[in-house]
């Protein structure tokens, strides 16, 4: 007898009866699957299933199930409940989940229906019974795999792009030492001749390029660094209050600030969001000092001026955080190359660079769900822009949050420390 023909024998009475209750009892499975969910994460129910939408799409997961228990067929990659359970993937994977957990909570809704159907005497028996749940089960793991599958698949899409990012970061990098290396190298060796050691100006000047390159060579390293740290898991990162991120940064650059008669101003109202340490103050501290670098020698000192400003947008859960500069600007031509890796624009003559402090930005990131784009408003300012996650201050702190809202953060620091940007 062929699995079409039995399933006609009597015990699609028991499959009916079984569907027609998991139909009825859909929002009470997924509400029931919620709170055993929230026992046990960290996430609020808003966090697990954000926004309406998604809360009214899940049910459809448990409905699903329920006819393929009435189908001949079985559930395959094109039934409506494997495509909303492909969603549930991608939403898992958004949220940093991991496989593991996404197994468990399967498993703790196989528990939840389970418990339902016995909770009102409707727990299949004997034979009959058995083929029902054996199907049921089939349409769990069913959908439990198109999660996963869709999970794996952007987990390794993601890998890959880390991976390549990371083989370009490198070349970029071992290029970038090599050049400032040979110049220490050819700059010490020059330090032995003779007519070098008898002139004061020639042995400042090789001097000087020892230590300019040296000090480049210091900076790149410790963005190197910086980026190590950095994971793509915004949990594992260490929080700061945006204000105290730009307050920092900021007092690194003063010193080069003050030297170029640049001001940095931090407005007052940027938002009380908790940002990731690394990444806001690696994409700060590189993008004040190139408005610092590139200032208009045209206008008076103390007229010329870096401004951080909050941003606006409509995603919620991000900030958007914008770098203002009254300098000399940037060609229209040279505009869509500026993230390019090792790119130094026009009006970059004359001024010390790497053409890598743009790019590194962009990298860390893009690394944590973020963004970086430039505008070039009517007002003539240079705007750089970045968007990256956020939470509002206080919102589910972990024990590695910083304690940095208690650090003072100047509404106007003049100038800051000598790292460099592009």
């Amino acid at each position: 007898m062929s699995d079409e023909e039995q399933y006609r024998m009597p015990h699609t009475a028991v499959a009916r009866s079984v569907s027609t209750l998991l139909n009825a009892g859909s929002q009470e499975i997924v509400r029931r699957w919620l709170e055993r969910m929230t026992e046990r994460v960290t996430l609020d129910d808003q966090i697990i299933f954000p926004g309406d939408e998604l809360l009214d799409h899940v049910p459809l997961l448990i409905e699903g199930m329920a006819r393929a228990l009435l189908s001949l067929e079985p559930v395959t990659v094109d039934t409506p409940v494997v495509m909303k359970a492909r969603e549930l993937g991608k939403l898992r994977f958004d949220q940093g989940f991991s496989a593991h957990q996404i197994l468990w909570e399967y498993q703790l809704l196989g528990s939840v229906m389970l418990s339902y159907l016995e909770e009102r005497e409707r727990l299949p028996e004997g034979p009959s019974g058995q083929k029902v749940m054996r199907r049921l089960h089939d349409g769990l793991l069913a959908v439990q795999r198109a999660t996963m599958e869709e999970f794996l698949d952007h987990y390794e899409r993601t890998i890959h792009e880390r991976e390549d990012r990371l083989r370009s970061f490198n070349h970029a990098l071992s290029h970038e030492l090599r050049t400032e290396i040979g110049a220490v190298i050819g700059a010490a060796r020059m330090l032995r001749e003779p007519f070098v050691l008898q002139a004061e100006d020639q042995r400042e000047k090789f001097l000087s390029m020892v230590l300019d390159n040296a000090e480049r060579m210091e900076h790149l390293v410790q963005n190197l660094l910086e980026l190590s740290r950095l994971d793509g898991d915004s949990r594992r990162h260490k929080n700061v209050l945006l204000t105290h991120a730009a307050a920092e940064a900021a007092r690194h650059l003063r010193e080069f600030a003050d030297s170029r008669g640049v001001v940095v101003r931090i407005a007052e109202d940027l938002p009380a969001l908790e940002v990731s340490a690394a990444v806001v103050e690696l994409a700060l501290t590189n993008l004040i000092a190139n408005g610092i670098k590139y200032h208009d020698q045209d206008k008076p000192a103390g007229e010329r001026y870096v401004e951080i400003r909050p941003g606006t947008t409509d995603e919620p859960g991000c900030a958007v955080v914008e770098v203002a500069d009254n300098g000399r600007g940037i060609a229209e031509e040279d505009r869509e190359h500026l993230f390019d890796r090792f790119f130094r624009a026009e009006t970059a003559d004359g001024v010390e660079g790497t053409g890598l402090g743009l790019y590194l930005v962009r990298t860390a990131l893009r690394n944590v769900g973020g963004e970086a784009w430039p505008s070039f408003p009517e007002s003539g300012e240079t705007v750089f822009c970045f968007s990256l996650p956020a939470r509002r201050h206080g919102e589910g702190r972990g024990p590695d949050a910083d304690a940095g809202e208690d650090a003072g953060q100047p509404s106007t620091v003049e100038g800051g420390g000598g790292s460099e940007g592009q």
